[in-house]
């Protein structure tokens, strides 16, 4: 049974998409699945600076640099710009962080689109995840922080500023030694890759697992993960990047091609197959899923596809329409939970800061960082001043790993 209903307690608001299971069959199947789209109340700000260029990098020091999407179009020269602004002191248990790098992903193109779902209405600033350092805590902040610290967060929006304001129990510690750009990568790109992995597919030695996009940030931290944990990690990528994937453990193919579906199929079927390309992909996604054993297909990801799996834009008519859409498409992904009688599943993923695993993620990777076990390649610093190029040219820079946007030093 499909159903909406309002988040739990404890989760940010929105509408949750779900599917009760009467049974399960494999260890992958939920009791229940849901889809989580965050609603926002839409922001006033500033209008567009205007001050005269030898301006506009140096504001008055009460005021904040940040992008800002104030329309909603393809074009980013349109839809976002740059503004400084006054910024609120804290309020109670918020911290008030300096931000030094944001995370840069598909979700803050779409946002520019006005593609993402539940997304709030112009005017607001994107900005997903963010790595900064505290400069002032609101009255009741009682979580250790103190001026100075470094700490990361996964913010959903905002981070693409200056300064912000950050509820205390959203904010993590950063250790010493971590590089700013590799902490702001974390938060949503490896903190998306580790649910898949783990708290999804649950990839044990000797799994096998096909992970579409592996060249992506995403993609390639959950190849990573995977070959950690003693799996055979498969794949679609661009050709350009197959050798390079070739040399960290991983057997990509050319999406396009499609001989993916009959080498999988030879091969006895996969144990999971983690897709954030959706539609059409599912169904072959799905097909190439192990049928003797327990496996499962995980969607995942809150963006409607800017780019096809043939590297074609994709033209968005109507947001509303294509928001839509993809909550049809979640429906139909759950949907192969109804064949009863067989070992394959489907769920989706979707990554919140409320859920009860995500802290301890975080606080994970970046030990792993820190001791050296885990390398996140970064592909690309834009900094702030240029965020509408890094919208514009987004999956079209050349390597591998993750986007950044760098705010301050």
């Amino acid at each position: 049974m499909v159903r909406a209903t309002c988040c739990p307690d404890g989760a940010e608001r929105g509408l949750l998409l779900g599917v009760d299971h009467t049974r399960t069959r494999s260890p992958h199947d939920p009791a229940c699945i849901f889809l989580v789209l965050p609603l926002q109340n839409a922001r006033t700000i500033a209008s567009p600076d205007t001050n005269p260029p030898e301006m506009r990098h140096h504001p008055p020091k009460d005021t904040v640099r940040k992008a800002v999407i104030h329309k909603f179009d393809p074009d980013p020269y349109k839809s976002i710009v740059l503004v400084s602004e006054p910024l609120r002191p804290p309020k109670r248990t918020e911290v008030q962080v300096a931000v030094l790098y944001a995370g840069f992903a598909g979700s803050e193109v779409n946002m520019g689109r006005g593609t993402y779902p539940g997304q709030p209405s112009p005017p607001f600033t994107p900005g997903y995840a963010m790595v900064g350092r505290v400069l002032s805590l609101g009255p009741s902040a009682r979580r250790g922080f103190a001026p100075g610290d470094v700490v990361a967060a996964l913010t959903v929006y905002g981070a693409d500023a200056e300064r912000i304001n950050v509820d205390e129990r959203h904010l993590i510690h950063v250790p010493a030694d971590v590089d700013l750009p590799v902490a702001a990568a974390l938060p949503l790109n490896w903190c998306t890759a580790l649910g898949l992995v783990e708290h999804c597919a649950k990839v044990q030695q000797g799994h096998k697992v096909f992970v579409h996009g592996l060249s992506g940030a995403v993609g390639q931290a959950a190849m990573t993960l995977c070959l950690q944990k003693g799996g055979t990690v498969y794949g679609t990528a661009s050709a350009r990047n197959h050798a390079q994937l070739r040399s960290w453990g991983a057997h990509p193919f050319v999406y396009t091609d499609k001989a993916w579906v009959a080498a999988m199929r030879e091969l006895g079927g996969v144990d999971a197959v983690l897709d954030p390309l959706g539609y059409e992909s599912w169904d072959e996604s799905y097909s190439i899923l192990a049928t003797s054993r327990p496996s499962v297909l995980v969607g995942y990801g809150l963006n409607l596809r800017s780019i096809q799996g043939d590297g074609r834009e994709r033209v968005v008519k109507s947001a509303k329409l294509e928001t839509a859409r993809q909550l049809a498409e979640m429906a139909r992904l759950q949907a192969f939970n109804l064949k009863l009688w067989e070992y394959r599943s489907a769920r989706f993923f979707a990554i919140s800061r409320d859920s009860k695993t995500y802290t301890a993620d975080l606080e994970r990777l970046l030990a792993l960082v820190k001791a050296g076990d885990v390398t996140v390649p970064i592909k690309k610093v834009w900094d702030l001043e240029d965020v509408r190029e890094a919208h514009r040219n987004w999956g079209k820079a050349e390597g591998m790993g993750s986007v950044v946007i760098r705010v301050s030093d």
